[in-house]
């Protein structure tokens, strides 16, 4: 999270905060939250678990050219999404809409 903030500060800014909580409200961002969660939500619980958020992760990274060419992430990144499922789980199970929508914001 610190080399984020340090690459990209106005992300992480005043300003940059508000703008993206105010995205919450958004309705094409709540459409696209939708869709995601229903496709993290791979058994249907209606729930997030912890093996469905790592694979998220794991999706996003490969999106995002963050994983190696064979589509693997680093032992750091993998700590890092350990890390952020502690957060965001608040010591639960799964993760309920609310609680996946939120960390989407953080």
């Amino acid at each position: 999270v610190a080399k984020q903030r340090a690459a990209q500060p106005e992300l992480y800014s005043f300003e940059g905060l508000l703008r993206r909580e105010s995205l919450q409200w958004d309705p094409t961002i709540n459409s696209f939250l939708r869709r995601l969660w229903i496709a993290t939500d791979a058994d249907g619980s209606n729930g997030v678990d912890k093996e469905e958020y790592l694979m998220m992760c794991k999706m996003m990274c490969n999106a995002t050219g963050l994983c190696d060419r064979w589509g693997d992430i680093s032992e750091e990144m993998g700590q890092h999404h350990l890390r952020e499922w502690d957060f965001d789980s608040k010591g639960e199970t799964h993760l309920n809409y609310e609680r996946f929508k939120g960390c989407w914001f953080q």
